[in-house]
């Protein structure tokens, strides 16, 4: 490859694991909740991504919605906000709205996975298995058993709720 090929790539990989770099740092701040660090990671990505999403929205547009979407969720288990819980559906919604415009199978149900989640925790379980099952779907589009037996279980624990 040509040395400006071989950069784009490395941007590209970059970026990527900005995304999930960022997702883990808001689930660790989620369970330690005194790690304010990981906020600091996660917003950066979150800049990174929104950047990225202005050049090539098909390619980022959801990831910078999902992150979003997840720092409003961290807000909520940290604060009880309710105007986050409100902004937290709707960055959800966009990225799932995002990832399937993109054809993005894999996306998409983690986008689905990450608000059942959500809802789960909220109380809210009739959203929660809905957004459970659709992931379920995806992942199954996607091909990945492994995923699709996680959200099965998950899906079992929230009918016993």
């Amino acid at each position: 490859k040509s040395a400006p090929g071989q950069a784009a790539v490395g941007r590209l990989l970059k970026l990527i694991a900005s995304f999930y770099h960022g997702l883990a740092a808001l689930q660790i701040l989620r369970k330690k909740k005194s790690k304010v660090e990981m906020k600091e990671i996660a917003r950066a990505s979150l800049k990174a991504l929104t950047a990225a999403s202005d050049l090539s929205p098909i390619n980022f547009k959801n990831k910078a919605e999902l992150l979003e979407a997840e720092l409003h969720r961290t807000e909520v288990v940290l604060r009880g906000n309710e105007e986050e819980k409100m902004h937290a559906r709707k960055m959800y919604a966009k990225s799932v709205c995002s990832a399937e415009a993109a054809k993005f199978d894999h996306e998409k149900a983690l986008a689905l996975e990450l608000a059942a989640h959500f809802y789960e925790e909220n109380g809210e379980l009739s959203n929660a298995l809905r957004n459970f099952s659709e992931a379920k779907l995806h992942y199954t589009l996607w091909g990945s058993k492994v995923r699709v037996a996680q959200i099965e279980v998950a899906i079992a624990r929230t009918e016993t709720r």
